[in-house]
């Protein structure tokens, strides 16, 4: 593990950035479903305290507990990783919830347009932001235009999937590049590593100098997070680095991969890794949670995606049941593609084929 050096300027920043962003005042009930042992909270410990915010903790993120304080306590923010709100609106008679006037910040792993939606649904108003520890927490946010009033429910919840723009606080510390350190053309297309720089970047790793210049190869912070770069400014994540399947030389997001699964009725949760084959080099494997009381099958889940995007996207192999999780809940990726290369003497990046 890393440690994460902090500068009180940088804090001091973001937590007015999350000010800003979020909408927090003295008369917000700021509800504790993200745990502020990590990033601080976000920043939110400050931001809370800077606005005279009310606090209301929990001990754990259980969706009844979390449903009953918001209607008891009048919650009007609360921040979450995406697999939160999967819990949420998953539970029998969640469709009967209300949540209008909840504005709920998500990050941590980019959501599924699905699961922007279905809290959407229930009345909340979702904000998409995006960053990492090293960022002090959220450092993007996907900014809401005003001519998305327009645009269908479906339009919406995709366009809030993307990860956005830096934060007003952020300045223009925020590109995507190719490996020359070059911005990448602003077609949606052409993937990039997004970087960083600015008051809400550390100020590097404790005594790890080394890793500390690697982070910052040509004074920018590199996230190790690949995206494109929309006309209209707007980034969007499309893996981790270490993520990006290689198969017969092709790139495959599995972020893309999952998006698409998550739109299954039957499916509640997704993550999706590259499994070795000795044609390919490696190829999509979906973990697939299904919801409670439903049946899927593999082949189900196969066909569903094939229909969907390019047939060499689509997983090879579909596996059922819990998905590894840390603390936050966000889904442990490494954990599942270590149990499928193990034995292994090196992971296969590329195709075999001539």
């Amino acid at each position: 593990p890393k440690g994460v050096q902090y500068h009180s300027r940088g804090a001091y920043l973001s937590a007015l950035g999350e000010v800003v962003e979020s909408g927090i005042n003295f008369e917000s009930n700021y509800l504790w479903t993200l745990p502020m042992f990590h990033c601080n909270g976000w920043c939110f410990t400050w931001a809370t305290t800077a606005v005279g915010a009310t606090n209301i903790c929990l001990r754990r993120v259980e969706p009844m507990e979390v449903y009953r304080l918001i209607h008891k306590e009048s919650v009007s923010h609360m921040c979450c990783a995406p697999t939160v709100l999967t819990s949420m609106y998953s539970i029998p008679n969640a469709d009967q919830q209300d949540l209008s006037g909840l504005t709920i910040m998500t990050a941590g792993a980019p959501p599924a347009p699905q699961v922007i939606r279905s809290m959407e649904n229930m009345g909340a108003h979702i904000l998409h932001t995006y960053g990492l520890t090293e960022t002090y927490g959220p450092t993007a946010i996907c900014a809401i235009q005003p001519d998305w009033k327009e645009k269908s429910s479906e339009e919406i919840a995709s366009l809030k999937s993307r990860q956005g723009v830096a934060y007003v606080v952020a300045d223009t510390g925020m590109r995507v590049v190719d490996t020359e350190m070059k911005d990448v053309k602003r077609d949606g297309s052409q993937m990039g590593e997004v970087v960083m720089n600015g008051n809400i970047v550390m100020s590097g790793y404790f005594n790890d100098k080394d890793a500390t210049d690697k982070a910052f190869e040509g004074g920018w912070f590199h996230s190790g997070d690949l995206a494109v770069w929309h006309p209209d400014g707007y980034i969007e994540l499309q893996d981790r680095a270490k993520d990006i399947i290689i198969s017969g030389g092709e790139n495959i997001s599995s972020q893309e991969v999952e998006k698409v699964i998550m739109e299954h009725d039957g499916v509640l949760e997704v993550s999706v890794v590259g499994v070795p084959d000795e044609r390919w080099g490696e190829v999509p494997k979906a973990f697939v949670m299904s919801r409670e009381g439903m049946s899927v099958s593999e082949e189900e889940i196969i066909t569903f995606t094939r229909d969907r995007i390019a047939h060499f996207k689509a997983p090879k192999y579909v596996e059922f049941g819990e998905l590894p999780k840390t603390a936050t809940g966000k889904i442990q990726k490494y954990v599942l593609r270590d149990k499928e290369w193990e034995g292994k003497e090196k992971r296969i990046q590329g195709s075999s084929l001539t």
